[in-house]
């Protein structure tokens, strides 16, 4: 894969991590998607989902994807931009160990909070960006999973319920979210991704509104 365009600015071939992405719907498809552009050669995905077609709109999904695993049309789709990509599918996340580089990009907070609980003190992860989508704002969470302190505060600000989630739901009871806040969020976590290989440096907290063109980043 020819990645000149930005191999000073990044060179993937230098980190040396596991990568994993779990959960790979409207954010989680796309960051997969931006990773193999960067000319990362090997990427975990997980998720448990079929692709529908209320998908095609905000995900990288097409009509001939539809009644697909997701990991697998997500999967086909990376290799179309770079042949040479190892991709590992994972069904729903249980127990399984990780490492590396983790991106959260799972629908519910009640599995945020299990999965990072049960790795609180699992040193070979390096790094966890963890996105959350409204309909109109967007927030990227990245914790140095080195930072005990930085550790604990994450894990209690994803202890709450699924049904005190107050992401905007339409009449029908589909979740409302549009592409201009996802691809912003995607934006803005591999930036921070990218920001961390090079500087080993990250902002805590990102929150902004993709319509309004505020952001704010502690």
């Amino acid at each position: 894969m020819d990645i000149r365009k930005h191999l000073e600015f990044f060179n993937p071939l230098e980190l040396d991590e596991e990568i994993h992405v779990i959960g790979v719907g409207a954010i989680g498809s796309n960051i997969a998607t931006q990773l193999a552009r960067l000319g990362i050669n090997k990427i975990h995905i997980w998720d448990f989902d079929i692709v529908n077609e209320h998908n095609i709109t905000n995900q990288i999904f097409t009509s001939e994807d539809v009644g697909k695993p997701k990991v697998e049309a997500v999967k086909d789709y990376l290799l179309k931009i770079n042949p040479n990509i190892k991709v590992i599918t994972h069904k729903k996340y249980g127990n399984q160990p990780l490492k590396g580089f983790i991106f959260s990009c799972v629908d519910s907070m009640e599995t945020r909070h299990r999965i990072a609980e049960m790795h609180q003190y699992n040193r070979f992860i390096k790094l966890v960006i963890d996105t959350r989508i409204g309909l109109e704002r967007g927030q990227v969470f990245t914790t140095n999973w080195r930072d005990e302190e930085r550790v604990s505060n994450y894990i209690a600000m994803c202890d709450f319920k699924d049904s005190e989630d107050e992401t905007p739901i339409s009449a029908c009871g589909t979740t409302l979210s549009i592409a201009p806040t996802i691809l912003v969020t995607t934006a803005y976590a591999i930036a921070e991704f990218i920001n961390f290989i090079r500087t080993g440096k990250h902002h805590n907290q990102i929150s902004f509104d993709s319509f309004a063109m505020k952001t704010r980043a502690v």
